[in-house]
């Protein structure tokens, strides 16, 4: 009964231009949501949380509707991060070096300025 609605949600979902990745990313996150509804759903069960199958049922498609739309936007940044850095990677790595050199300097000039300090009380 509630297949349709979360198909209709979460039909237009894409992560990658190319289909074959996109099936292949889209069957990843289904199966993540599935089983996390289905352990949880289970759960509930358990501890007589829902009671019957249409409770069971309206639990499990709205828990994996959330956990899909979760996981997704979450694979969706992790896609939108790994690209930004590959396209700008190497000013990113000119960043990080003088960062890096920055902060090198300044340990330097503290250590210099605590060495001239002990010097002169000496």
């Amino acid at each position: 009964m509630l297949k349709p609605i979360f198909e209709l949600i979460t039909g237009e979902y894409k992560l990658f231009d190319n289909i074959i990745y996109n099936y292949i990313a889209m069957g990843i996150v289904g199966t993540i949501a599935y089983k996390i509804a289905k352990k949880t759903v289970r759960l509930l069960y358990k501890d007589d949380v829902i009671i019957g199958s249409g409770m069971g049922s309206l639990a499990h498609w709205t828990i994996r509707t959330i956990v899909f739309l979760i996981v997704f936007y979450i694979f969706s940044g992790i896609i939108w991060a790994t690209k930004f850095v590959y396209t700008y990677r190497f000013k990113i790595l000119s960043c990080l070096i003088i960062i890096a050199v920055t902060f090198i300097i300044i340990k330097l000039i503290k250590r210099n300025k605590k060495k001239d300090a002990y010097e002169k009380s000496s």
